[in-house]
């Protein structure tokens, strides 16, 4: 799951959602224009004769109860608003990879339907995807010559937490049915692999760019699978798997409380389908049924045994305290109780237990236990180096505007036929752009043939929401020089 996903799950994942509703938007013009250059107009014709009018994007909207704030609800009535700042709207859906957003841009709540939910089955985030998760084998992958699209992701995550019976409006069941985008892709004949090549390729560059420092989880194998044209879901499979959600999300309270709210199935939606596999333990500092060593408010330590593992990020454990026994060294367990993890001291590995079920420290143990409670209590608080006086700057006020400079109408190396020396092969390669906004037709074969200096005529402009030299040739409607491009990807 990308990283983001999970930064917003970790907060809001538990929250009840009190709305779904399902948005559709038609699908950027020039995306149909490729697939048309490609198969010679055949993708169109397949599109109408397969009666689709338009091709659509489906996302879902989940409105959830929101206990934290500052965030606010807009429920859009035509050209009016409503803030509620007791509700938050997520917008869930499947480009390249699985997206989980808060910002909500007003132009896509228009083509909006209601999924009603189920009466006396609360559903949050973590169950609704959790459920998907574990059915559906395509949970993550994008392949729209495999009909894995957006559409199929949004119909099996209704389908599968069982809200599919819950709509008897006739236009949205319409809008709910995916399209057959394998038929629609086989148009494209011998090029339909472009189109998987371009998603995976594009899937793999989001990754790098925004989860490059997250460590990924291998996906287990499912047992089950949803199938199309197969009813996997009726109301005694929805059952079935509604109660096994809700038990596993007790047993995952029960068993594991290091964070402060539970999160269900949280492993899972860690994983990804294509990347090592690791373990949550290494970031455990403290495992459970261990004894520690804490701080008290006078001075002194006190000895407890841990109740579950304590991580890093935990920010209050649960303890049993261990009470001294006539005055000596020997401890006994006794109550339970929750503790700041900043009171730890330092862990105690082995103690001596005792036929009388008494415990008691080693003696290098309650030496190096009182060091470091000295230390804590002498400890001399950081030196703090003071900032660097700054000093002003005197103005030059001699300078004279120079006159002999070059005034250039249009952008000389993307627009002017300049020679250009060679600087690198990044700054090589984006005279792709030059030969496309100058229609030279030969200088992008040049380019492409120069393997040695130029490492891709697909570099962008300059920024990464910037234009590549494919964009420009579409932008100017330049067939030619596009399929020069399309061929080299």
């Amino acid at each position: 799951m990308p990283l983001r996903v999970r930064n917003i799950l970790k907060k809001v994942g538990d929250e009840l959602i009190l709305k779904i509703q399902l948005g559709r938007t038609p699908v950027r013009g020039h995306n149909v224009r490729i697939l048309n250059l490609l198969s010679h107009s055949k993708f169109t014709n397949k599109q109408l004769e397969l009666g689709y009018d338009e091709i659509y994007h489906n996302y879902l909207l989940i409105t959830i109860k929101n206990t934290y704030g500052p965030y606010v609800l807009q429920h859009m009535f035509g050209n009016a608003s409503q803030n509620t700042t007791s509700t938050t709207i997520l917008k869930l859906e499947k480009r390249l990879r699985i997206s989980l957003k808060y910002r909500i841009i007003p132009d896509e709540l228009i083509d909006v339907y209601d999924i009603p939910l189920t009466p006396n089955k609360p559903l949050t985030l973590n169950r609704l995807l959790s459920a998907a998760l574990n059915v559906d084998k395509n949970f993550y992958r994008f392949d729209v010559g495999a009909n894995n699209t957006c559409q199929t992701f949004v119909e099996n995550i209704i389908d599968i937490n069982g809200l599919l019976p819950n709509i008897i409006d006739q236009a949205t069941l319409n809008a709910l049915i995916p399209i057959d985008a394998k038929t629609l892709i086989s148009s494209l004949g011998s090029r339909a692999d472009i189109v998987e090549i371009a998603t995976n390729l594009g899937a793999q560059l989001e990754k790098l760019v925004f989860d490059h420092k997250l460590t990924w989880k291998k996906s287990q194998p499912k047992e089950f699978v949803l199938m199309r044209n197969v009813n996997v879901t009726d109301s005694e499979s929805i059952n079935a798997i509604y109660n096994a959600t809700l038990e596993l999300e007790k047993n995952v309270i029960q068993v594991d409380r290091h964070v402060n709210r539970p999160k269900f199935n949280q492993n899972r939606l860690d994983e990804d389908d294509d990347d090592d596999s690791t373990s949550e333990s290494e970031n455990v500092t403290h495992k459970s049924k261990t004894f520690i060593i804490c701080r008290s408010l006078a001075n002194s330590f006190y000895l407890c045994q841990t109740l579950q593992n304590v991580y890093n990020y935990t920010k209050e454990i649960c303890i049993r305290w261990c009470s001294l026994v006539d005055e000596n060294t020997y401890f006994k367990l006794d109550y339970e109780d929750k503790l700041d993890p900043h009171t730890i001291l330092t862990e105690i590995p082995n103690v001596i237990h005792h036929a009388d079920k008494t415990i008691s420290l080693k003696k290098q143990d309650i030496i190096e236990t009182n060091r470091l409670l000295e230390k804590s209590i002498t400890a001399t608080k950081p030196v703090t180096i003071s900032k660097a006086q700054l000093f002003k700057v005197q103005s030059n006020r001699f300078l004279k505007e120079n006159l002999a400079l070059t005034e250039y109408r249009t952008e000389p190396f993307f627009e002017d036929n300049l020679p250009v020396s060679f600087i690198s092969s990044s700054v090589q390669s984006k005279l792709a752009i030059r030969a496309v906004i100058l229609n030279d037709r030969i200088l992008l074969k040049s380019l492409i043939d120069d393997v040695d200096r130029v490492c891709s005529v697909h570099i962008r402009h300059d920024l990464s929401e910037s234009l590549s030299a494919i964009h420009y040739a579409i932008k100017n409607n330049n067939i030619d020089l596009l399929k020069i491009l399309l061929e080299d990807l």
